[in-house]
């Protein structure tokens, strides 16, 4: 019922507030030269974009075992450490400094699923992109139930009991969707070099499977959100709970 009071112009204002960050095309950067010459750069029609599972050595899917994933981190940030190449030259420190960054950037994205779906659309030639991340993409019946949990979550008069009620509720959506994604992307897998987009623009001439990840991916960064923003809130009020 909230959000009829709302219209057209400033639904959308306030969705761009709760939108999720989604990744960027523009990543042909000049930091690209470098992973390119380690073999961790994949080129696809939107650009050269790093591969972040090769940075860790491992193939690409959306189902990992997190727990091989962080020994894969700890294990090349050992091997990395400056202590390590404190006797080396300048020119292989600093090297060592830029694979610890690469290392770093790429368990940051791979270690949460979302960033990982978004990760994986990006190799594939159809990144989610900021334009498309909304109502053309998702429809308006989902947006504005995003929206409504949303406000409810960060209304300061909903109570702890109702906001861990809509975590929970939230938290059954993001299963629901991540069972979705891995049989989307293993659907993907199967069909091989059929994964790119027929455009080749990214977004236009995809397939329907490709298509299909693109909308549980956008979806699952906006649940993602209120998961981030729930979580946030009930860490807050147990600090002002322990310090009352």
């Amino acid at each position: 019922a909230r959000m009829l009071r709302f219209g057209a112009k400033a639904l959308l204002a306030r969705l761009a507030r709760i939108a999720p960050v989604q990744g960027s095309p523009r990543l042909a950067q000049a930091g690209c030269l470098k992973c390119a010459a380690r073999g961790m750069c994949s080129e696809n029609g939107a650009g050269t974009v790093t591969d972040h599972f090769a940075t860790l050595g491992i193939q690409r899917a959306f189902v990992l075992d997190e727990a091989a994933l962080r020994a894969d981190y700890l294990r090349l940030m050992a091997a990395h450490h400056p202590d390590r190449h404190s006797l080396a030259s300048s020119i292989e420190q600093a090297g060592s400094t830029d694979r610890s960054a690469d290392v770093t950037r790429a368990f940051s994205t791979l270690s949460r699923r979302h960033s990982r779906a978004v990760h994986l659309l990006e190799l594939l030639g159809a990144p989610l992109m900021e334009d498309t991340n909304g109502t053309a993409l998702l429809g308006p019946d989902f947006l504005s139930e995003v929206m409504e949990a949303r406000f409810e979550v960060d209304d300061p008069d909903t109570n702890v009991s109702r906001v861990k009620q809509l975590r929970t509720e939230n938290e059954e959506s993001m299963r629901a969707i991540h069972v979705d994604l891995e049989e989307a992307f293993a659907r993907l897998s199967r069909a091989g070099d059929g994964l790119r987009a027929a455009g080749g623009d990214g977004v236009s001439g995809v397939s329907d499977e490709l298509q299909a990840a693109r909308v549980l991916t956008a979806k699952l960064g906006y649940l993602q959100r209120i998961d981030d923003v729930a979580a946030d809130r009930l860490e807050r009020e147990d600090e002002e709970w322990s310090t009352s």
